[in-house]
């Protein structure tokens, strides 16, 4: 049945449009339902162009033809472009005219609120290699003034100065990058959540943290809320220097560490009794030193006791072949923390690839009360969750 006879069936077409959209809104993620509810009547056509197109991802998969192919779909539908809400692009895309693709993008998308810059492959672009032309375009999508969230990821040698005018963005997302300094004399971002993941520099260029809480002008610091940090290796140091001395009252810490320890003393005075702290430690057992070294460290250095309750998720692959239980010593420290009163909720995950086993769960469960305060307790071991531990 066409979408004009579905239209005048009396029964649909009494339907009330708020009823439509509620239906076509739980199908958000079914591309394939989506796609048929286009074909059944017109009515639906503007909930499903609502996901259909609200992500754009343009990389090798999918950029094979010529951005004029692109400039006449949004021309013969220019309200197609309003859709879309979240934009993924490579820079150095294989078609040669990349700069005119992202002239039509910036052209017809006005309604960005998320933009990905990423680099194709593992390793770091540098951003000199990138036609000028091209860059030039990434700066001009940068200025949309419904720009709110960006991400940019693995990248070298990026000037800060892509910074200067983009005072839109809430969020900001940098990982795996590398930064040249350029003058900036107009506005920057004063973003409330800023996401950092801390690596060394590429040899060409700096880590984005050289560059951060500047006071000429101030760089991104200035109105910070909430800081989320990815750590992979030794940066006590850095976030000392860096964000200590300027970033107070936050509403949100979300720390997440990879076989290394951090000195959790030095994030609480960032924080305010309402703050909320998140700690994800990912570890593989044994590391290269202790095997449970990253583990421990990071949970003992809360002493004294923080003065509001965290929120503690582990992931750990334990792959020991002696008999020492790896996770030993665990329990007495997540036990002290509920009994301080600074536990919120403490999630632990993993997984063993020997016959060993450890003592933690039975141990730490018979100490724990039947009851508590914690929001959550839960004990995951090879991929099943003891629900029975789930203290609420």
């Amino acid at each position: 049945m066409s979408s004009e006879k579905l239209d005048t069936v009396p029964i649909f077409s009494a339907l009330p449009q708020e009823l439509i959209d509620a239906f076509i809104d739980n199908l958000h993620n079914d591309q394939g339902s989506l796609l048929a509810c286009t074909l059944s009547s017109r009515r639906f056509l503007p909930s499903c162009r609502k996901y259909l197109f609200h992500s754009l991802r343009l990389d090798r998969s999918n950029i094979q033809s010529n951005p004029s192919d692109f400039r006449q779909i949004f021309k013969g539908n220019p309200q197609l472009g309003s859709f879309v809400r979240d934009l993924t692009l490579h820079p150095k895309l294989p078609s040669t005219n990349s700069a005119a693709l992202l002239w039509v993008l910036g052209h017809y998308l006005k309604n960005v609120f998320n933009l990905n810059i990423e680099s194709l492959g593992t390793l770091n672009t540098d951003w000199n290699t990138i036609a000028p032309e091209t860059r030039w375009e990434i700066s001009r999508l940068l200025q949309l003034t419904t720009l709110t969230r960006l991400s940019i990821t693995s990248f070298a040698d990026i000037p800060v100065s892509i910074f200067e005018g983009v005072t839109g963005l809430k969020q900001i997302h940098l990982s795996r990058t590398s930064w040249s300094p350029a003058v900036i004399s107009g506005p920057v971002p004063r973003p409330e959540v800023l996401s950092i993941t801390f690596t060394g520099g590429s040899a060409k260029g700096a880590p984005i943290y050289t560059f951060l809480g500047r006071p000429s002008p101030p760089f991104l610091l200035d109105n910070i809320k909430e800081l989320h940090f990815w750590i992979t290796g030794n940066t006590d140091s850095r976030i000392k220097e860096v964000f200590l001395p300027r970033v107070r009252h936050l509403r949100a810490i979300k720390i997440h560490l990879h076989d290394t320890p951090l000195d959790l003393s030095i994030i609480l005075p960032m924080c305010s009794p309402e703050t909320t702290l998140d700690i994800t430690l990912s570890c593989y057992l044994p590391t290269k030193s202790d095997p449970s070294e990253a583990l421990l460290q990071t949970l003992g250095s809360l002493s004294p006791a923080p003065s509001r309750p965290i929120a503690i998720t582990v992931q750990a692959i334990v792959s020991r072949s002696d008999e020492e239980d790896p996770l030993e010593g665990l329990d007495d420290l997540v036990f002290r923390l509920y009994k301080e009163g600074s536990l919120k909720t403490f999630e632990l995950s993993y997984r063993f690839y020997t016959e060993n086993k450890s003592t933690f769960e039975s141990t730490l469960s018979h100490r724990m009360p039947k009851s508590s305060e914690l929001e959550a307790f839960v004990i995951t071991a090879n991929g099943k969750a003891h629900e029975k531990h789930l203290l609420c």
